[in-house]
């Protein structure tokens, strides 16, 4: 809990904050970015410094910048307030469903503690911290069981697994859907093609050309998908707000994104419709009125 000077509430009324402790370099590895201030630098150990979230310099500090306040830990009498000298971005570490509470970032020193002669230090390589983990656990509790030592990158793509795996669900289902389309609008323009052959052949036998037979099964198998794309445009700005609730920080009504997906969509009718168009333009006029 965070305490200001001459707060004098009790403990149950004071806002609580999430502390998190970190060193040197690790808000810059993470790519959270600075609001105000500066971040924790290596030449600040020995100093009572942190850095907060936005939520929180909104909340203790509204419309003030906090940078050069100070504040102390609810019930930590004997510790020396702490000094902010940053503010940061809210992000999500918590969970991607919403964002972090109020956050309170403060240098791993103060955390440290020595067991048995074995310090455990956060600047050094993964390898070496997870052995200096291990050996300081096991100087206190020998039969203690020690986790495995990840990478944030790893357990990032771990909390995700499960709508990622959504997603790629759901774009394999668009995929089918969008091959289904195309293959029902080569059959109807197919059929189309086949029912009008006689008229194709009066056409080119009284001087069409093939460019006019290309321009007129394109139009009309190109109609209903134009239709169903402005249509697909409409419904997906309809249910923006329940795909909302899918996305982190993205904004459903993206226009890029729909007009690639309309792009995309009114391309495979096309390329549903070349294939019969070039069908018609090579009809033989002579053929097709014998055939008649």
């Amino acid at each position: 809990m965070v305490r200001l000077p001459g707060d004098t509430h009790p403990a149950m009324q004071v806002p609580s904050a999430h502390f998190r402790w970190i060193s040197p370099g690790y808000l810059e590895a993470v790519h959270l970015p600075l609001v105000s201030g500066r971040y924790l630098g290596a030449g600040d150990e020995g100093k009572h410094y942190a850095l907060i979230s936005e939520l929180t310099a909104r909340t203790l500090w509204p419309g003030v910048n906090p940078v050069g306040r100070q504040f102390s830990r609810s019930g930590m009498t004997n510790e020396p307030p702490f000094t902010i000298i940053g503010v940061v971005h809210d992000a999500r570490t918590i969970t991607l469903a919403k964002p972090d509470p109020m956050m309170v970032y403060v240098p791993y020193w103060y955390r440290t503690e020595s067991t048995g002669g074995v310090i455990v230090r956060t600047n050094q390589d993964p390898s070496t911290m997870a052995d200096a983990i291990r050996k300081t656990i096991w100087s206190v509790e020998p039969e203690a069981s020690v986790p495995t030592v990840r990478t944030l990158g790893g357990i990032v793509a771990d909390s995700v697994a499960t709508r990622r795996f959504e997603m790629d669900l759901l774009l394999l289902f668009a995929i089918s859907a969008l091959l289904l389309a195309g293959l029902g609008v080569y059959g109807v323009i197919t059929y189309s093609v086949a029912q009008r052959q006689r008229e194709i052949g009066v056409r080119l036998a009284l001087g069409a050309q093939k460019t006019n037979i290309y321009s007129l099964v394109l139009r009309d198998g190109l109609a209903p998908v134009l239709s169903g794309a402005v249509a697909r445009i409409g419904m997906a700005f309809a249910f923006a707000r329940i795909i909302g609730n899918l996305l982190f920080q993205i904004s459903p009504y993206n226009p890029v994104v729909a007009l690639t997906a309309t792009g995309v969509l009114v391309a495979v009718g096309a390329i549903a419709c070349l294939i019969p168009a070039r069908r018609a333009a090579s009809v033989d006029p002579i053929e097709a009125l014998r055939s008649e």
